[in-house]
Parts: structure tokens; C-alpha cells; sequence
């Protein structure tokens, strides 16, 4: 296999996992929206913001040092 296969093929896989995330997101944010008063629902969302900030800067200084 080539480079290129490689990565046509995590990309598909990448793009089924960012879709996975915008539903457990939905799903995420309706348990917040039946439990406003929870504090444990903010923590997740904080938590998987700063992960995706991370993925999100680390995808764009591998396209920069590129």
C-alpha cells in the first residue's frame, strides 16, 4: 500500500468518527438540557473541548511544518 491509500482510508475513517461525534454531542447535549444543575455534564463538554482543540492545533502545525 502507498501513502495515499493509507491516508484515503483514514480519511474515511476520520470523517465516520467526526460524525459519530456530532451525534454524541446532540445526545450529550440533550442529558444537559433535562439536567441543567449538573456540573458533571459541563466537566464532559470542557474535557472534550480541550480535546479537540488539541486535535485542531495539532492537524494545523502538521499542515504548517509541512
Amino acid at each position: 500500500m502507498t501513502a495515499a491509500d493509507i491516508y484515503a482510508t483514514r480519511l474515511v475513517t476520520v470523517r465516520d468518527q467526526i460524525e459519530a461525534l456530532r451525534a454524541q454531542v446532540e445526545a450529550h447535549a440533550r442529558r444537559a438540557a433535562a439536567n441543567p444543575d449538573d456540573w458533571n455534564l459541563a466537566g464532559d463538554l470542557g474535557h472534550a473541548l480541550d480535546r479537540l482543540r488539541d486535535l485542531v492545533a495539532f492537524l494545523s502545525a502538521s499542515a504548517v511544518i509541512r
